[in-house]
């Protein structure tokens, strides 16, 4: 009889029976029976049909009425394996729908708790964005806060600022003024010491002024009178010179003009020698002229 194994049932061929209680020569193609709708590699409902074919063989051929030759033993064991086939059929069956019972369980509980889960993420979610909502109204009340309360310190600023600011224009005007009442004083004492100091330095200016004109009209007069002097000096000496100059001119010109005379007499007889020359050769080309012919 075949050990049952449910923890590590192996069907390579998909015949319905474990691996490890078949022959080496079934575990490549499983094993087909006259009514046997079961195809080997079908998915499905196919698998279990072609086991329960399987079955149906097996009863077939091995507890099938053998005739008259059949004996109480026989019989007997054929029993056997009938109750132990039945049994192990129906206890098939009932693993299948307690498979199939197990398998809506379990869908009803995974939905149950995705739903479950689903809900939880919502309500998650939710609780997460209602603090998220509640943590921007409050940044938001305490930004709207701090800028109000920022606005107040601002003005209160501005009005300090304010405040000091005219405080400082007014002690600068005060400041200002006393500055030039002051400057105005040493301006009037500076122009008064300056008047003094011009009209000394004018005073100064006229007598050393009239001494110097005085030295200037001394020292001129006494410069025409050398100079004129000098100028009678100069006169009397030009008279001289150009007398003495006029006589040597004149005899400077006397000479040349005695130069000139035999100069141009010179030119005048050699004129009549070119002349006389230029006639004998006239007369002597007539001569040679008459001679050729």
């Amino acid at each position: 009889m075949a050990m049952v194994r449910t923890a590590d049932f192996q069907d390579a061929n998909n015949n319905g029976v474990d691996d490890r209680d078949e022959g080496k020569q079934n575990r490549q193609q499983p094993a087909r029976y006259e009514g046997s709708t079961g195809a080997p590699g079908a998915p499905g409902m196919n698998q279990m049909y072609g086991g329960m074919g399987f079955y149906q063989g097996m009863m077939s051929d091995l507890m099938g009425n053998g005739g008259t030759g059949d004996n109480d033993g026989r019989a007997a064991m054929r029993d056997s394996f009938q109750f132990d086939a039945a049994s192990k059929f129906l206890n098939t069956q009932l693993g299948m729908a307690q498979s199939e019972f197990n398998l809506a369980q379990n869908k009803e509980g995974m939905s149950f708790a995705n739903m479950l889960d689903r809900q939880t993420m919502q309500e998650s979610r939710n609780h997460i964005h209602g603090l998220n909502m509640m943590n921007m109204d409050k940044t938001f009340a305490l930004n709207d806060e701090f800028a109000n309360r920022q606005h107040s310190r601002d003005i209160n600023t501005l009005g300090a600022t304010g405040y000091q600011t005219r405080l400082n224009y007014k002690e600068q005007g005060q400041q200002s003024r006393l500055g030039q009442i002051v400057e105005g004083e040493q301006t009037r004492q500076n122009y008064a010491a300056q008047g003094d100091q011009t009209r000394q330095n004018y005073a100064a200016l006229g007598v050393e002024n009239r001494a110097q004109a005085r030295v200037e009209g001394h020292e001129q007069r006494l410069g025409y009178k050398t100079q004129g002097k000098e100028t009678r000096k100069n006169y009397a000496a030009l008279g001289v010179e150009n007398r003495l100059q006029a006589v040597t001119e004149g005899e400077q010109e006397r000479l040349n003009i005695g130069e000139t005379g035999n100069q141009n007499r010179k030119t005048l007889t050699h004129s009549d020698d070119i002349l006389k020359a230029r006639e004998k050769g006239q007369q002597q080309r007539a001569k040679s002229a008459a001679t050729s012919f």
